[in-house]
């Protein structure tokens, strides 16, 4: 039984080892938030973070073993492991609670991994304390020390691994605390014993450190580590490395050279500029949240507004009004339309203690109130507060043309949602007349006014300059957007809808089946949409074989 349990640790261990979270960043990235890994994003923002923030200590202990007992079956030894920590935490450094391998160590790298928000914003005191231990042991390193390699072996997936060999002279970043080990046949044995998993690559990673340059802290840990026999190196959060190389060991094993980078690497210094411009200002908690909204994880970002809105500051009246709005925009994404009105309901209301009802800050509420009560069939109530945004944009100091284009959209969209077609007409001209002003001939906005105009003519029963205001969507589309983009499909039916109206049946058929083509290659041939497509366009092709037999 003993043996059997110590081969069940040496096995855990191993799945530890090669489950860190990696982030590849290609030598051609562009600055697109989206084309980037959430996990590196997520990272860089975490590391400034707990660099900024500062906690009490023993009520962030407490906090963090209670979460535990709440959220995780607690088995003797875990017990004993949360109360130690509870007690002794101070007392020991945390390079030696992390090279445990104990709860910590595990609830980190699986938190970092999944990005658990909860765990990782319960756990940030921990991680700010053992990079700041790394950094405490790093500052006493001699930096004249000449360069020197450290080693890590592990199994790598088969999808990862082709993804790296891919992406030589890119980056490499590991979205956890790193542990290497100078001593290769250590490396060497990892990796090795990872050759027994399936759709697994066994990798060394060989690891090039100069210290006169790097600005990332590392340090030997040995003699603060559980296994002390293995020679480690342990190196904060979200190190990077350059890709140097990749070449194959021996049959079962590939080695993979890396170059230890610092903060002035350009590739890495122009990816996390741009983040850190498109995110914002405020906390990186703050920002945080901001990253889940543009990745599109909405529910990540409600869990860390909530926790900021649980601990901001009352008198704070602007972050409370922040927050409460990102809560009802996140809410809003999610179609959970009443809970998103009302945090924005919140938002006016402490806004409106502290401002004025047309102050041009409140533009963007209104809104977003306006659009809720859309979709919730309130259009007299939509109608009252789009009104009151174009109001407000027209009174500006310096009025932006194209925000009161959208406000006489959106007012059309109402209007027409109440049948005042010829009130809706009149607003969609006024958003045409100012984009046309304002914006280049072929821009995709002015395709979608054009489209809303045509409608609001075939429901006035003009179909002829509905048509014509069709034609002009799709040739600005066909101009500004791919061939096979969704939007296409919609204006094709469209089209197909007025020439059916004005009985072109040839035309319409045409269309229609532009319509299905687009369709199929957009969203895959079996999606529902083209099924609806081709039901539109079978439908056609039997109305015009009746009108032919007449």
């Amino acid at each position: 039984m003993k043996l059997l349990c110590i081969e069940l640790k040496k096995e855990v261990r191993q799945l530890n080892n090669d489950l860190i979270s990696t982030s590849i960043i290609p030598v051609s990235s562009t600055t697109n938030l989206n084309e980037l890994d959430p996990s590196f994003m997520y990272c860089q923002l975490l590391k400034e973070n707990f660099l900024t923030t500062h906690n009490n200590v023993e009520s962030s202990v407490q906090g963090l073993v209670e979460f535990c007992r709440t959220n995780y079956k607690e088995n003797n030894g875990e017990r004993e492991l949360f109360e130690k920590f509870e007690q002794k935490y101070i007392e020991i450094s945390p390079i030696s609670w992390y090279t445990q391998q104990g709860f910590a160590y595990m609830m980190l790298n699986k938190a970092l991994r999944t990005l658990d928000i909860k765990t990782i914003m319960k756990m940030d005191f921990f991680i700010r304390d053992l990079h700041r231990d790394i950094e405490l042991y790093h500052s006493k390193l001699n930096i004249n020390l000449c360069p020197f390699k450290v080693y890590r072996g592990q199994g790598l997936p088969n999808e990862a691994f082709d993804q790296l060999k891919k992406n030589k002279d890119g980056l490499i970043a590991f979205n956890s605390f790193l542990s290497t080990t100078i001593d290769k046949s250590v490396a060497l044995n990892f990796a090795r014993n990872s050759q027994c998993y399936t759709n697994t690559t066994s990798i060394l990673y060989e690891m090039k450190i100069d210290p006169s340059i790097s600005s990332i802290p590392f340090a030997s840990v040995s003699h603060l580590s559980a296994y002390p026999q293995e020679k480690e190196y342990l190196f904060s959060i979200c190190t990077v490395f350059r890709i140097d190389n990749i070449e194959r060991h021996d049959e079962h094993l590939w080695t993979i050279k890396l170059t230890l980078t610092n903060d002035k690497d350009p590739l890495l210094k122009r990816l996390t500029d741009h983040l850190r411009i498109s995110l914002g200002d405020g906390s990186g908690t703050r920002r945080l949240g901001q990253l889940m909204i543009k990745m599109g994880q909405f529910d990540k970002a409600l869990e860390i507004y909530k926790i900021l809105l649980k601990t901001v500051d009352p008198d704070d009246k602007k972050e409370t009004t922040f927050l409460h709005n990102q809560l009802g925009y996140a809410w809003k994404q999610k179609g959970e339309l009443k809970e998103a009105f009302s945090h924005y309901e919140e938002s006016l209301k402490i806004s409106r203690t502290y401002m004025s009802d047309i102050d041009h800050r409140l533009s963007s509420t209104y809104s977003n109130i306006g659009g809720i009560l859309k979709k919730l069939g309130d259009c007299n109530g939509a109608l009252k507060f789009y009104e009151l945004v174009l109001k407000i944009d027209l009174a500006a100091p310096k009025p932006n043309p194209l925000e009161i284009a959208i406000d006489y959209n959106n007012i059309g969209s109402v209007l027409d949602d109440q049948g005042k077609y010829a009130d809706a007409l009149k607003s969609y001209e006024q958003a045409l007349e100012i984009k046309l002003t304002h914006l280049p001939p072929h821009h995709p906005s002015l395709a979608g006014t054009y489209s809303n105009i045509g409608l609001i003519h075939r429901k006035m029963g003009d179909c002829s300059t509905a048509l014509s205001s069709y034609h002009k969507t799709l040739e600005i589309q066909q101009k500004s957007l791919p061939p096979n983009h969704p939007s296409l499909v919609v204006t094709h039916g469209k089209l197909a809808i007025a020439l059916e109206d004005l009985h072109r049946y040839e035309e319409a058929i045409e269309h229609a089946q532009k319509a299905v083509n687009v369709a199929a290659v957009a969203f895959g041939p079996s999606h529902p949409e083209v099924e609806k497509r081709q039901q539109y366009l079978d439908k056609l092709q039997q109305e015009k074989k009746v009108v032919t037999k007449q």
